[in-house]
């Protein structure tokens, strides 16, 4: 009875891991670039407008795309810099 329900109680997770385990996968993927954005990020953007960033960010981004780096379309600073939890 306890087994069946902690099987039960497993399986409804299962949805739930696979979409982590599909998002590390794509983040493993994308390390290189999004790392590399990261540190020009930190090391150049610091003194900018938030305008001025979004637009760097957004031309390193194109480059990157050009040059065939991995790197998330939807590069955010704050998910590599933080937790979710």
């Amino acid at each position: 009875m306890r087994a069946e329900k902690l099987l039960g109680g497993l399986s409804s997770e299962s949805e739930r891991w696979q979409i982590s385990v599909d998002k590390l996968q794509e983040d493993l993927k994308n390390m290189t670039g999004n790392i590399l954005l990261s540190s020009g990020f930190i090391s150049y953007l610091g003194p900018f407008t938030a305008g001025f960033r979004i637009q760097l960010v957004d031309q390193w981004i194109r480059m990157f795309i050009e040059n065939k780096v991995p790197t998330s379309k939807d590069f955010q600073i704050e998910r590599i810099l933080s937790d979710e939890n």
